[in-house]
C-alpha cells in the first residue's frame, strides 16, 4: 500500500472519531440526496443506511479513493436499489409540451440559436468543480427545476445510470427520456448562467 493510500485509511479511521467531521458529511450526503428523492424523511433514511453500511465495512475502505468519495459511492448504490424496488413510487408523469416557452425562446425558426441566447463560455471546467459558490448556485438551481426533470437528470448524470435503466425504473419511453434530459441540461444552463455566471 503506497502512503497515499495510508494516509486515506487513516482519514477513514480519524472520521469516525470526529463529530463535526460527521455532521458536515452527513448535511452533504443529505443535501445530495434530497435532490435526487424530494422526500426528506426517505432522505434522511437513505443517508442514515449508507452510514450504518460505511460504518459496518469501514476496514474494507482501502484508501484507492478519498474517503468522501467511498461514502458517497455507498450513498449512490443505496440510491440507485431504492429505485429498482421502488419503481411505483419513482414513477415520473411526463409531460410532452407542444410548446415549451423557456426553451423555445432560444432558438430561431430555423433552429439556430438567438443572439441573445446563444450559451456563455464558462471558462476552464476544473476551476468551476473547485468553486463552492458554483455548488452553492447548481444546488438552488436543481430544486428550483421541475421535479420529473431533476429526478431524470440526476439518474442520469450524477448517479450515472444508463438510459435504458432508468426507463425501466420510470417506466417511461426512451425518446421521453431524452426530452426530459434535454429540458433539465437547457433549463440548469439558463439558470446557471442567470444566477452564477453573470454574478
Amino acid at each position: 500500500m503506497n502512503t497515499l493510500h495510508v494516509n486515506r485509511v487513516s482519514e477513514s479511521d480519524n472520521f469516525w472519531s470526529n463529530q463535526e467531521r460527521i455532521e458536515e458529511i452527513q448535511k452533504d450526503m443529505l443535501r445530495f440526496t434530497l435532490l435526487q428523492l424530494r422526500d426528506k424523511s426517505l432522505a434522511e433514511d437513505l443517508v442514515q443506511e449508507a452510514f450504518m453500511a460505511a460504518y459496518e465495512n469501514k476496514e474494507k475502505f482501502n484508501g484507492e479513493a478519498q474517503f468522501k468519495t467511498w461514502i458517497f459511492t455507498i450513498l449512490k448504490n443505496k440510491m440507485i436499489d431504492f429505485f429498482r424496488h421502488n419503481k411505483r413510487r419513482t414513477h415520473i408523469n411526463v409531460e410532452i409540451e407542444t410548446e415549451d416557452k423557456l426553451l423555445g425562446s432560444c432558438f430561431k425558426q430555423n433552429d439556430h440559436w438567438n443572439q441573445e441566447s446563444q450559451p456563455n463560455d464558462w471558462g476552464d471546467p476544473d476551476k468551476i468543480l473547485d468553486n463552492k459558490q458554483f455548488w452553492i448556485i447548481l444546488d438552488i438551481c436543481m430544486k428550483d427545476m421541475k421535479d420529473n426533470l431533476a429526478q431524470v437528470f440526476s439518474m442520469r448524470e450524477i448517479l450515472g445510470l444508463e438510459t435504458a435503466k432508468i426507463c425501466e425504473i420510470l417506466e417511461i419511453k426512451e425518446n421521453n427520456c431524452w426530452i426530459l434530459l434535454h429540458r433539465a441540461r437547457s433549463r440548469l444552463r439558463i439558470c446557471l448562467e442567470n444566477r452564477w455566471l453573470t454574478s
